[in-house]
């Protein structure tokens, strides 16, 4: 019967102190460097609110000379994440994963459905 005590409360104590699957863990501010396939960076600054698995906010070019708002089908799942918006006419799709940290993430994007290069995202 101890033993059956003891393994009931390894079991609650494991399962408490892992992450909760809804915790906004990507909700704060990231810096994000993308990299053309032509060798061409830019540096965006992105502020992002997680809720469920939804992620909302906006992008900044460091420069800034763009601002755009995150579009609804940014979102993360498990640990993979996409985060799009429109940049004039085009729309950027940045897909990749986050660390088990939940502290950096990277990836390749898209303009349009056509890849044009990859990403890399630390949060401040």
């Amino acid at each position: 019967m101890k033993t059956l005590i003891a393994v009931c409360f390894f079991f609650i104590l494991i399962t408490s102190c892992s992450k909760p699957k809804d915790d906004p863990v990507l909700t704060g501010t990231w810096d994000l460097y993308q990299t053309f396939t032509s060798g061409n960076t830019y540096n965006w600054t992105v502020v992002m609110t997680q809720n469920g698995n939804d992620l909302t906010g906006n992008v900044v070019i460091s420069d800034n000379s763009g601002y755009a708002l995150l579009l609804s089908s940014s979102n993360i799942s498990g640990n993979n994440v996409t985060i799009e918006w429109m940049l004039s006419t085009y729309k950027l799709s940045h897909q990749g994963i986050v660390n088990s940290t939940y502290d950096s993430m990277n990836g390749m994007f898209y303009s349009d459905g056509i890849k044009i290069g990859t990403w890399l995202a630390n949060k401040r």
